[in-house]
């Protein structure tokens, strides 16, 4: 388990999620789950920036998002 910071369109931070992907690298596209935030819809997508976080608190699960076509 891993933790990336991700990119999403219209968010006024980038958050931290947890991938369990180690091939995951920055540039890739990943599927977020919802949040409470208005700012992140289930299933959004957004681009890896880095590969680690000095963020220490509870973080939700991203996986790989699918080819360019599921996007």
């Amino acid at each position: 388990m891993q933790r990336i910071v991700v990119r999403i369109i219209g968010m006024p931070f980038n958050p931290t999620y947890e991938i369990e992907d180690d091939t995951i690298a920055v540039g890739d596209s990943v599927r977020v789950p919802g949040s409470r935030f208005t700012f992140i819809s289930e299933g959004e997508i957004g681009t890896v920036i880095a590969l680690s976080s000095s963020y220490t608190g509870p973080c939700k699960l991203a996986t790989r998002a699918g080819r360019a076509d599921d996007m």
